[in-house]
This record gives C-alpha cells, sequence and structure tokens, in this order.
C-alpha cells in the first residue's frame, strides 16, 4: 500500500507544478500569496473532514507543545513552499523541479543516519534487497545529474533576477530533506511520540491553513481588494491546491509505514512535471535530461518491484 500512495503523491506533487505555472503571470508581484491563499484553504477544509480520524484538537495542541518541533518545521516548510513560488514568474518549470526535487536524495542519506544513531541500521539492511540498493541508486544520481543537466549552460541566463530566482528553490529544498526526516522520524515508533498520519496531517493542514490566512490578509492589504481577484489564474491554483493537499496526504500515510524508501521514491517527482512541461508548457528537452528521467523512472520500478509482485 506504501508503494502505490507514494507513487500516487510523487504524480500529484509533479502535476501541481504544471498548474502552478500556468497559473503565474510573470507580471503579479503577488502571485505567490494568492496561491498560498488558496492552499490554505483547501488544507483547511481537508483538516476538518479528517479530524474526526485523529487524536483531537486539544490532545494534539499539548502533543506539539511537547514536541515543538512537529509545528515548526512543517510552518517552515509551507513558508519556503509558497517562497519558492516565486522562481515560477522568472524560471520553466522543468528548471524549478529538479532544484527542488534534490532534497529526496539528502532525505535518504539523513535516514540513514538517523537508523545509525538509534541503533538500528542493521535492522534495516537486513530488510534491504539488491533491487532496493540499485534502484536507490539510479534515483539519487538521476536526480542528481538532471539537476546538473538542466542547469548547465543556462544559469542565470533567461531571467531577470538572475542568481536570486535560483535562490527560493534551492532554500525549499534544503527545508523540505529536514521536513521529510523529521516527519519519518516523528510517524515512527521509536520517536516514543504516539501520532498518527492523520494527526500529523493535522498539523500541516493547520500551519497551511495559517499561512493562507496571513496571505489573504497581505494581498487585502496590498490591493485593497479580495484575493479571489486571481483572473484566469483561480482554476490553475485551486487544482494545484488540491493536489498538494491530496498529495501530502497519501504521503503522510506512507511515511509511517515505510519512511526511508518513501522518501527516495516520492523524491523524483519531477518526473512528472518534466513530461508536462513536454506536452503542455511546450518546454524542450536534450538527450541528457532523457537519459537522466529514464534512470530515475528505471530506479523507481526497481524500487516497487518487490512491492508490486
Amino acid at each position: 500500500m506504501w508503494f502505490i500512495l507514494a507513487v500516487l503523491a510523487l504524480i500529484a506533487w509533479g502535476a501541481e507544478d504544471i498548474f502552478i505555472k500556468t497559473g503565474t503571470d510573470s507580471r503579479d508581484e503577488l502571485s505567490q500569496y494568492r496561491l498560498a491563499a488558496l492552499t490554505g484553504l483547501v488544507f483547511f477544509v481537508a483538516g476538518l473532514l479528517v479530524t474526526p480520524f485523529s487524536m483531537g484538537w486539544v490532545e494534539l495542541f499539548h502533543t506539539m507543545v511537547a514536541n515543538p518541533i512537529m509545528f515548526l518545521v512543517p510552518l517552515l516548510y509551507g513558508f519556503m513552499s509558497m517562497m519558492s513560488n516565486i522562481g515560477y514568474r522568472y524560471l520553466e518549470a522543468g528548471m524549478i523541479a529538479p532544484l527542488e526535487n534534490a532534497g529526496g536524495a539528502f532525505s535518504t542519506i539523513l535516514f540513514l543516519c538517523w537508523y545509525f544513531y538509534i541503533g538500528k541500521l542493521d535492522s534495516v539492511w537486513e530488510q534491504i534487497t539488491k533491487f532496493d540498493v540499485v534502484g536507490t541508486i539510479m534515483i539519487v544520481v538521476g536526480i542528481i545529474l538532471l539537476g546538473i543537466v538542466e542547469q548547465e549552460g543556462t544559469i542565470f541566463s533567461h531571467n531577470k533576477l538572475g542568481a536570486l530566482a535560483f535562490l527560493f528553490p534551492l532554500l525549499y529544498c534544503l527545508i523540505d530533506t529536514f521536513d521529510t526526516v523529521v516527519c519519518g522520524v516523528i510517524l515512527s515508533e521509536e520517536s516514543g511520540v504516539e501520532v498518527s498520519p492523520y494527526d500529523y496531517f493535522l498539523i500541516y493542514a493547520l500551519c497551511f491553513a495559517v499561512e493562507g490566512l496571513i496571505s489573504w490578509l497581505y494581498v487585502r492589504y496590498k490591493e485593497g481588494s479580495e484575493v479571489s481577484k486571481f483572473g484566469n489564474s483561480y482554476g490553475q491554483f485551486l487544482i494545484a491546491a488540491v493536489l498538494e493537499v491530496g498529495a501530502t496526504f497519501g504521503y503522510s500515510i506512507a511515511m509511517e509505514i515505510e519512511p526511508m524508501y518513501t522518501a527516495v521514491i516520492v523524491a523524483p517527482y519531477c518526473i512528472v512535471t518534466e513530461l508536462g512541461s513536454y506536452h503542455y508548457l511546450k518546454e524542450r528537452f536534450t538527450k541528457g535530461q532523457y537519459l537522466c528521467i529514464a534512470t530515475v523512472v528505471v530506479g523507481i520500478l526497481l524500487m516497487g518491484f518487490q512491492e508490486l509482485f
């Protein structure tokens, strides 16, 4: 089940990038706040639907007070996710996705360090097959090489912000790495914190809802109008928000079952972004990009081989 949920999250996050790019107006300096407002609203509604399956808001609040990192990391993740969307005004979707995706590769390494720290690295290795090893290596190498191929010869040459345009997705990558590891550790039995995927999803919903409300108020302050003033981007941003919420929900459940492998499989969601940018955004690839994408896809299939068969 975890493998299917991880793949669905991969597809949803990859497709989300396409809708964000198509809905973003390069002339709108408030586009990331409009998107954040819609995303926060969808997360709020989803949180209400999930509440009956959680420990409840009061008990969850006490748990967050005792473990503040559970709230601070998702809050920072949501903020960096919003800021990363600034890059869509200046960069191609096919270039942003690999920059953000590098976090999955880094998180795998941090997970191994975590298992080593708690003294369970041996038990993890006992469960790893040759397909897992080869698949993990192919995914990590494919993501890194894809980022290199994407940037080679194009860095800072096609956007007016120059190097600053790359700052937002790179910062998101670092925060995403930390968030992935914290999520996996908190949801694991070794953490000692009794938090279900539904509870952790509620934390994300709360963080995104708060940031969405702040974004809505900020746009009203800047424009003196409702945030619903999206123009043609409303439908695109709404679909992107639904995809983000659905991916986060499935990802939370998969992370409880198999945190390390889920992080590896979800990491290359840029594959979906690359394919979508080719067909819908008319962005074109080089032979090197095709080779990197094929490497990552084969790695995913190897990772899920024993789960599917």
